[in-house]
């Protein structure tokens, strides 16, 4: 695990998390690989880890291209670029599972690979997420192009731009699935592919709600520039739907 570094405290149960601080400030990984997950760095059972100004550029691994992290309280992610990594199964810069809080800002995220799930992000299994002021650019993957979010409950994306990200199958810029709420503001999903929902997919979320955003010249294979299913509530606002 952890190409280059391997953050965790072992011996401890499963989705138990110590209360330790981890802080990464100013650092570079460049073409760092792992057999198993975390091209460059590894991340569990811990408390609370900040990434900062870091640049992580052609990592790979399984899951977690550059970074795989499972069983924290809070994954902090601020002022970070990520650009061709890839994983052989999910997250081709990032993948996280069995988190409690997860933040990402002022990021870039580009050019990143997964066969699986998630271009740029994979996340499971995550109570609170937050993506705000996020650049996800030209990534690709069987489902999830840009982002893919799985049986997660709060899921909150802001002032966020998607483009071209290209899945095989679902959702070109956002794959969602399972989430007890999702909200996706003030965003724009353009020139996304995919075989369904080229821009955005949904699937069996409680509480979906799509505003003031733009979804432009995204081109769906079978079914829409959006599509959803089976959503319990699903709220549409003030977005532009254009050449889709």
């Amino acid at each position: 695990h952890g190409g280059i570094l391997l953050i965790s405290k072992y011996g401890t149960a499963d989705h138990q998390h110590v209360n330790i601080t981890c802080t990464i400030l100013r650092s570079l990984f460049v073409n760092n690989t792992s057999d198993t997950q975390g091209g460059a760095i590894y991340i569990s059972n811990i408390g609370h880890v900040i990434i900062k100004q870091c640049k992580f550029v052609q990592n790979g691994a399984t899951s977690g291209g550059a970074i795989y992290a499972e069983n924290l309280t809070t994954l902090v992610q601020v002022d970070s670029i990520f650009v061709a990594n890839s994983a052989t199964k999910n997250g081709g810069a990032l993948s996280a599972k069995y988190i409690m809080q997860i933040v990402f800002i002022n990021m870039s995220l580009a050019e990143n690979t997964a066969e699986q799930l998630g271009g740029a992000l994979s996340l499971e299994f995550v109570r609170h997420t937050r993506i705000k002021n996020v650049s996800i650019n030209n990534n690709k993957a069987a489902n999830g192009g840009g982002v893919s979010i799985k049986h997660s409950s709060f899921v909150n994306v802001s002032q966020t731009i998607l483009h071209s990200n290209v899945a095989q199958t679902y959702g070109g810029s956002i794959y969602s699935l399972k989430i007890q709420k999702l909200n996706v503001d003030n965003s724009q999903l353009f020139g996304g592919l995919a075989d369904d929902g080229a821009g955005f997919y949904g699937e069996d979320n409680v509480v979906q709600s799509i505003s003031n955003c733009l979804i432009i010249n995204n081109n769906a294979t079978y079914k829409g520039g959006m599509y959803n299913w089976g959503i319990h509530v699903n709220i549409l606002t003030n977005c532009v739907f254009m050449q889709n």
